[in-house]
């Protein structure tokens, strides 16, 4: 089974520069090998900073949105996506890890759909992906009372582990005749893994207790925190497109035919 790996990306921050290398390593080091690698950078200064490395080969996207609303992550991987090969596609950020027998537990799934939560961990050493593989160590990971916060969402439902960026995994059939891809009406990173589960959720008749996940532990580096006021924002898009009909809203979706490289393409 042939899989496709999509990773978004957008601009030439140093952390995220520094975590996009960590994943690019971990792809090349898994057991699997019968993946592809898409690479989707989206200008956001009118320059493109990942056009090729030297750790691993892939195939390089570049996009750019003609009225500059900010780093859409949705469309990046409906683009991605629109280019895929493989029976199965994999939608991570740039700034995940994981061990080597990742695809190939992605790769055992079977059916329509399958869905992975991840972990949560903040790291700024210089080689984190070692150190979190060497260590599990989350005890600098806080809540805002300061007590200790288990983000470890193996097992459990994507939805839950959404809050915290999320490696999902789709039949790419299922995809985009029935998912009908991402909404691209998100801008400025925060809420799109979210408002899909919910509606994947709906088309699949699961919860969060019945969610389909991967039963493999991944890790997120850390990097700079996001705008405030996009995340507000993002929010109220969330719950304005959940509480509509979700099966309406995915066949809306899909007959927008999302993912065209030359813009997003709203609703």
């Amino acid at each position: 089974m042939k899989l496709s790996v999509i990773i978004p990306t957008g601009g030439g921050d140093h952390f995220r520069t520094r975590n996009f290398n960590e994943c690019l390593k971990c792809i090349k080091e898994q057991s699997y090998k019968d993946y592809e690698v898409i690479v989707v950078e989206q200008s956001l200064d009118g320059r493109y900073y990942k056009e090729k490395s030297p750790i691993l080969n892939y195939k390089h996207i570049k996009i750019k949105d003609p009225e500059n609303r900010g780093f859409n992550l949705s469309w990046c991987r409906n683009v991605g996506a629109r280019e895929a090969k493989g029976e199965v596609i994999i939608l991570m950020d740039s700034d995940f890890v994981f061990e080597r027998e990742y695809f190939q537990k992605i790769s055992e799934f079977k059916g329509e759909f399958a869905a992975g939560a991840e972990t949560y961990y903040w790291c700024n050493t210089e080689a984190p992906t070692l150190e979190w593989i060497r260590t599990r160590n989350f005890d600098n990971i806080r809540n805002k009372g300061g007590e200790a916060r288990d983000p470890v969402f193996k097992f459990r439902s994507m939805t839950r582990g959404c809050g915290y960026g999320a490696i999902l995994v789709y039949n790419k059939k299922w995809f985009w005749e029935t998912f009908g891809g991402y909404n691209e009406n998100f801008f400025r990173y925060g809420w799109e893994d979210k408002a899909a589960t919910e509606t994947i959720k709906i088309l699949l008749g699961k919860n969060d207790e019945t969610m389909i996940r991967i039963p493999y532990e991944a890790a997120h580096l850390s990097h700079r925190g996001k705008d405030a006021r996009n995340m507000n924002l993002n929010e109220k898009l969330f719950y304005q497109f959940t509480s509509l009909d979700q099966r309406e809203l995915s066949q809306k979706i899909k007959n927008a035919g999302v993912g065209k490289k030359d813009k997003p393409t709203t609703i």
